[in-house]
């Protein structure tokens, strides 16, 4: 992939020479190697940079795994800049409405990638940013005891206001490239779907907020309650860290607002639309609640 790419000549007005240029490739080809140097980068300059990048996001490798890097010289500082770890995916014509699918704790997993191939088959272009890339780059868990502890410890430490502004990146990312014929709706599973929320809540362009088993909403509220774009809430009544009472309490709390659905299914716990993980996995809650977002999801470019 790395030689599909070719590194900038310039950034921001700054030259790139023979020598930086080497070390992009380099990084591109052995990401394991980056490390990020954020703390010398100017607030701001990550917004001007990325979009350096916008011609090869996804360009042929749209099922992959990737990180996209940069380096430029500011002042007397070379500086790496990582963006993301992520899942694209493009539905069989090349391009559709668009869908920032947000992971759960566990990382841009399996059954991330399994939700992003589904809906780009669907015919949905779909992007899935590592939300936790700033922790450590790469997650990506099963559901083991130790590997659920790893994912409860990223989620301690996970900055969510800087959260939201990663993943308004990914949005414009997404809405600006020519494989997107629709503003991207937002997606989001567990902390995901809180993510959602927040993100919708600071980017009234996305088209809707799809949030499934959102964990914390109510503490959220003035958020929740800010969003016009379609909003959909889905949650099983046997949720364990969504109780079955704060599930009716925003269900209340979104009753008078005709852009709301709250979606509580009878039987269903945290991660029941998950197939990966057959120990959570409800399949008719699962299909019930895809059935309904794919045809919101639609009813959003008719």
């Amino acid at each position: 992939f790395s030689q599909q790419i070719r590194p900038p000549t310039r950034a921001n007005g700054v030259s790139i020479t023979g020598q930086d240029r080497h070390l992009v490739h380099s990084l591109l080809s052995d990401p394991s190697q980056a490390r990020t140097a954020l703390s010398t980068v100017s607030p701001g300059l990550e917004d001007k940079i990325l979009p350096l990048f916008k011609d090869a996001f996804m360009t042929g490798y749209g099922g992959a795994m990737w990180y996209l890097l940069v380096t430029c010289s500011i002042g007397a500082a070379l500086v790496a800049v990582i963006t993301w770890g992520r899942r694209a995916a493009l539905p069989p014509g090349g391009s559709g409405p668009g869908i920032v699918l947000l992971q759960e704790i566990f990382g841009v997993n399996a059954a991330i990638r399994a939700k992003c191939d589904r809906l780009a088959a669907e015919g949905f272009a779909v992007f899935a940013p590592d939300m936790f890339w700033r922790l450590e780059a790469g997650v990506d868990l099963g559901y083991s005891e130790p590997e659920r502890q790893r994912g409860f410890g990223y989620l301690s430490a996970f900055d969510q206001a800087q959260g939201v502004r990663d993943i308004q990146q990914a949005w414009r990312m997404l809405a600006g490239h020519p494989a997107c014929t629709a503003p991207p709706a937002l997606v989001g599973f567990c902390i995901g779907g809180r993510m959602a929320v927040r993100t919708g809540a600071a980017l009234p362009d996305a088209s809707g907020v799809f949030s499934f088993y959102g964990v914390k909403l109510d503490e959220i509220a003035d958020e929740l309650t800010s969003i016009t774009a379609p909003l959909r809430l889905y949650v099983g009544d046997r949720d364990s860290h969504v109780p079955l009472e704060v599930a009716r309490h925003l269900a209340d709390l979104l009753r008078d607002k005709p852009n709301a659905e709250v979606h509580i299914y009878q039987g269903a716990g945290h991660g029941f639309y998950n197939r990966v993980r057959d120990a959570v996995y409800h399949e008719a809650a699962a299909k019930a609640a895809h059935a309904n977002m794919l045809l919101e999801l639609r009813n959003l470019v008719t």
